[in-house]
């Protein structure tokens, strides 16, 4: 979704009825979409902004490729420890950039994920 700052939402519905069931059992704990969490997310860490950066990566990775960035074994492992197939290589027609951006959002670590502002240059260029 995009909100009236033109920043990108994530919504996952899914995630919202687990949130409400987990809050109606006296549980704080969050989780996520499997196909879609960040390393930080699985491992516990704290969150911010950068979570959604990756879930967008991973999105975007999936409405591009065809396909989650992790579909075979322990997803939750590989999103941690794995780095994703180039989507170049699903998908050479896809522009460089887009690819580039896409990659980039999946890094595992935090820091190295673009910010909006940084993805909205680079798709200027």
């Amino acid at each position: 979704m995009l909100s009236k700052q033109h920043a990108v939402k994530i919504m996952d519905f899914g995630l919202a009825k687990i949130l409400r069931d987990a809050k109606a059992q006296g549980s704080e704990k969050a989780s996520g979409t499997p196909l879609y969490m960040s390393p930080e997310q699985i491992l516990g860490r704290p969150l911010d902004f950068r979570t959604d950066i990756y879930a967008f990566g991973g999105t975007v990775y999936h409405l591009l490729a065809g396909e989650p960035p992790f579909v075979d074994g322990e997803v939750l492992y590989h999103h941690v420890h794995t780095t994703a197939r180039p989507l170049k290589e699903l998908r050479p027609d896809v522009p460089k950039v887009l690819a580039n951006i896409v990659m980039t959002c999946l890094e595992k670590e935090p820091a190295d994920r673009p910010t909006s502002e940084q993805i909205l240059k680079m798709l200027k260029k």
